[in-house]
């Protein structure tokens, strides 16, 4: 069976983290290490394929902003009486940044003796962008049906920038939410190091004392049925409850980052650099401090 590129990312990022966990069990395995090495190895895992993903993402959005560009050179190149695939020549030789290969495979393909309608379907293909495969779809309808090719290749154009103009208001808009959603974190963050380094050590301690004073002859009647508070006085007790609220922050890490890139962007992928940059900071602070 032959695994399509999304399935050999994850295959490659299980692997990775595999090796992760296994090291963490053959090393780390009676350390208070032996955790935060698991979860590494399964951040890794699942890190390795989104990342990726982002990277496609990225690349996607440069791919759809200078497609409206290359398509306003055609339209200009037409308008001084070029045809289609002269045109296509002559903006094979402009700068679009990381279109410009497909431009010239395009190019390439397009005098080579291939239709324009199969030339543009193979560009669509390799940008494998959905913004750009709905535009060739219509650009490939209207040639067919023998219309004025150069009014609807500006119509696109013009489409294409005005959605391009509406994502960048509403990321420019949104930045208020990421300030607030990192903000959020932080403050959940700080309470939970609170928690850690002065409520459960408080606790513990009270306990301790009133064992003690319960072995020195104290009456602990006052204490009443609901004395299992005071029950957690080993070191071993409190660190367990530590891991507890550590899971908490990489929990809460994760989902906001990815709130945040759904919030900004309208897709999830693009929470992806958000949620890592809070899983580490969380991640980094409870390794210091557990």
């Amino acid at each position: 069976m032959k695994l399509n590129m999304f399935q050999k990312r994850l295959l490659f990022g299980m692997l990775i983290g595999l090796v992760i966990i296994i090291g963490a069990v053959v090393f780390l395995y009676e350390t208070r290490f032996f955790q935060s090495g698991v979860i590494l190895g399964i951040m890794a895992a699942a890190s390795f394929p989104a990342i990726l993903g982002y990277i496609d993402f990225q690349r996607v959005q440069v791919y759809e902003s200078k497609f409206p560009t290359f398509l306003i050179d055609l339209v200009s190149s037409m308008e001084s009486d070029m045809t289609i695939p002269q045109a296509i020549n002559l903006a094979s030789s402009g700068d679009y940044g990381a279109l410009t290969p497909h431009i010239k495979n395009l190019n390439k393909n397009i005098s080579w003796g291939k239709s324009f309608e199969e030339s543009l379907k193979r560009f669509s293909f390799d940008c494998n962008s959905p913004g750009i495969t709905r535009s060739v779809s219509v650009i490939i309808g209207a040639y067919k049906s023998g219309g004025e090719i150069n009014q609807v290749l500006r119509a696109v154009a013009e489409n294409l920038l005005k959605i391009k103009q509406v994502k960048t208001e509403r990321a420019s808009d949104m930045q208020t939410q990421v300030i607030t959603g990192y903000a959020i974190f932080i403050i959940f963050l700080f309470i939970i190091l609170v928690l850690t380094n002065i409520l459960l050590p408080a606790i513990g301690e009270t306990g301790k004392l009133l064992e003690e004073n319960i072995e020195g002859g104290m009456d602990q009647s006052f204490l009443g049925e609901g004395n299992e508070i005071f029950q957690f006085t080993s070191s071993e007790e409190i660190y367990q409850y530590k891991v507890v609220l550590f899971h908490m922050c990489l929990i809460e890490g994760l989902f906001t980052g990815l709130i945040i890139g759904q919030m900004t962007s309208g897709n999830i992928v693009n929470g992806v650099k958000h949620s890592l940059v809070l899983f580490t900071i969380a991640f980094m602070v409870f390794s210091v401090i557990i």
